[in-house]
């Protein structure tokens, strides 16, 4: 797992780590909050919101490393699965 961080972060500025840093910090903490709702209605909800906030969070960037590789159909198809979240996270910020 370590390596797979180095891989994917290790060529990143200080202000760079510090963003990742604080980034997955908040991931963490939005996954919690999730799991605490979820683990209301059953301990399945609860793995699922879970797991649900770690897939969006990684989905758009999934999307454009398929675009970059010339997979434009997988790259299009997780763009799309992303879009409905986005629209209602907009929706909700009005």
């Amino acid at each position: 797992m370590k390596s797979a961080f180095k891989a994917l972060f290790g060529s990143l500025s200080p202000w760079g780590k510090f963003w990742t840093v604080l980034g997955l910090a908040t991931l963490a903490a939005a996954a919690t909050m999730s799991f605490e709702f979820g683990s209301g209605v059953s301990r399945a909800h609860a793995l699922f919101l879970a797991c649900l906030s770690f897939v969006t969070a990684f989905a758009p960037e999934a999307a454009y490393e398929q675009w970059k590789a010339s997979r434009r159909g997988i790259a299009v198809g997780i763009a799309l699965l992303c879009a409905p979240g986005y629209r209602e996270a907009q929706e909700a910020a009005k």
